[in-house]
């Protein structure tokens, strides 16, 4: 994976049918270097950053996104709230909450987010479950009702 700045990277892999761009806020410098690599080889067009705020600045300025990769326990910001900030500008955005923390699932606020996946150096949970929700996804686009 290529790193754009120090907190920050892009990897693309090649499996035909994906290519969805997806955004990852990961704090931990090597998680973040692992998923993007994992899921840059899986076929995403996968951005990683390390923080609420930059997450929230890519989002503003940057391509619109197929998928949001979020974690709850951000140094600088709630990764729920950065889930809602990025949602009002692309509603119906799918996000996935990323957290080592099962017990967040419970939580009233981790609703707004599409699904739930624990924290694993075992990337296939993550991959079934974006593979999941941007099907899911397609299939509103292809079928408004």
């Amino acid at each position: 994976m290529t790193q754009s700045s120090a907190s920050s990277g892009r990897s693309r892999g090649t499996h035909e049918g994906r290519g969805a761009r997806v955004l990852m806020v990961e704090d931990n410098a090597s998680l973040r270097e692992l998923y993007g690599t994992l899921l840059g080889e899986a076929g995403y067009d996968i951005e990683c950053v390390a923080s609420g705020a930059e997450a929230v600045d890519r989002s503003n300025r940057g391509p619109a996104l197929d998928a949001l990769i979020v974690d709850i326990q951000l140094e600088d910001i709630d990764g729920l709230a950065v889930a809602r900030q990025i949602l009002e500008r692309q509603p119906g955005l799918p996000v996935v909450i990323h957290s080592g923390f099962p017990g967040y699932k419970e939580d009233f606020g981790a609703w707004c987010a599409d699904a739930f996946v624990v924290k694993s150096t075992d990337c296939s949970a993550l991959t079934r479950c974006l593979d999941r929700v941007l099907d899911q996804r397609r299939a509103k686009a292809e079928n408004p009702r």
